[in-house]
């Protein structure tokens, strides 16, 4: 067996500029763990109208990443053999479950946790995506950065999807595929997504390869510096929601990209 690859992980979420810095404020939630050769990251955005989304959020990325790396091979074998139903109700009935328990329910309903949810997870050349509801998965691969999953803001562009829905099952997202070169990914809720899509022609932002080059090559204490500073003096300018990022770099991919709109 070969050597393991660790990605290297980074993650950060601020609240929205309205919001100031009241514990709780912020409604979106990231997370990243890598175990045993296994990488992943989540982000979930809690519902603004409901007034546990931000328990819901944290929560739900606990759930997802411990899932998800314990339970990797498993969930990529379903999926790859086209079985999604099977792996989707897997995670989707543990977020519930977790949520739906005494000591959540003694504060709310269940919907009152709703969140949006999104994560990657690696082994060796294998990748693993999820994805429900309105944020957005980007990669960069070669240089080259694309959009790699799209939000799904269901009829209307202000609805979306929550992991607490009854038919959230039917719009969770899963894919997998086995990589053939280095890739590095990114993954944005809908407010920094704000700043990582230019809207003349929806071309990817150059910010997108510069913070996954960093991340690639320096701490994760060092990157979510990075990004808490990006993510506050620049994209909270663009938006007034939440704005969170969580970054899965393969170190192999480091590159020589030119200076950009990035602070340090």
């Amino acid at each position: 067996m070969g050597q393991r690859l660790s990605r290297r992980l980074a993650f950060y979420a601020v609240a929205g500029r309205n919001k100031g810095n009241a514990r709780g404020a912020c409604q979106d939630a990231v997370l990243g763990k890598s175990l045993h050769g296994v990488s992943c990251i989540a982000l979930a955005d809690g519902a603004g109208s409901r007034r546990l989304s931000g328990t819901g959020a944290r929560r739900t990325v606990k759930i997802v990443v411990d899932l998800v790396v314990d339970n990797f091979s498993q969930i990529f074998e379903q999926v790859s053999q086209g079985d999604v139903t099977t792996p989707s109700r897997f995670v989707l009935n543990s977020i519930t479950k977790e949520l739906g328990a005494e000591r959540f329910a003694r504060r709310g309903c269940l919907e009152d946790y709703a969140c949006t949810l999104i994560f990657a997870a690696t082994e060796q050349n294998q990748l693993l995506l999820g994805h429900l509801g309105d944020g957005m998965a980007l990669s960069v691969e070669n240089g080259v950065s694309e959009v790699l999953s799209w939000p799904d803001n269901g009829e209307f562009t202000n609805e979306t999807y929550f992991v607490t829905a009854n038919d959230a099952v039917e719009h969770l997202r899963l894919s997998s595929e086995f990589l053939e070169v280095p890739r590095s990914i990114m993954l944005a809720s809908d407010g920094a997504a704000v700043s990582l899509l230019r809207r003349s022609d929806r071309k990817v932002a150059p910010a997108v390869a510069k913070l996954c080059e960093w991340a690639t090559s320096r701490s994760r204490k060092e990157t979510n510096s990075v990004l808490k500073t990006n993510l506050k003096d620049m994209f909270c300018k663009k938006t007034i929601d939440d704005c969170s990022i969580a970054i899965m770099a393969d170190p192999r991919a480091h590159m020589s990209l030119e200076d950009t709109e990035i602070s340090h």
